[in-house]
């Protein structure tokens, strides 16, 4: 979404986001220009990594399906997404698991790609509890 949408002249402000119930937002993550890949992760374990111009830009912050969570799991909150990053040629992606970290190169991520919506593939079996993902 581009900030110019999100201006109003109403001094009662602008919906931007309308949540189904038990739905939470994840903060928002800045795409690099150029060829840059987004990776997504669930709260069960499962990485799936797609092309950043594989995201329709929809206007006004309609939502984009980026993992294909079951829609009774994410009902009942059984099944949610945990963490998005987008990463660039050359930048690597730290997968973090409480204390510990493990380090993938954008080589790496071929094994998580997928189409966008799809389930994606299990990370291993130590990183599975993902709290977060950075890159460097």
């Amino acid at each position: 979404m581009r900030l110019a949408e999100l201006h109003s002249r109403n001094r009662a402000g602008k919906g931007v986001l309308k949540l189904t119930d038990n739905a939470r937002v994840l903060p928002p993550v800045p795409v690099p220009e150029g060829e840059s890949m987004v990776a997504v992760v669930n709260s069960e374990g499962r990485m799936l990594v797609f092309p950043a111009a594989d995201v329709p830009e929809l206007p006004r912050g309609k939502g984009n399906k980026l993992f294909g969570i079951p829609t009774k799991k994410a009902a009942e909150r059984e099944e949610v997404l945990v963490a998005t990053a987008a990463v660039a040629p050359g930048q690597k992606l730290l997968v973090w698991c409480g204390e510990r970290s493990m380090t993938l190169s954008y080589a790496q991520l071929e094994e998580y790609r997928g189409e966008r919506a799809q389930r994606g593939a299990m990370l291993s079996r130590n990183y599975r509890k993902v709290d977060r993902l950075e890159v460097q």
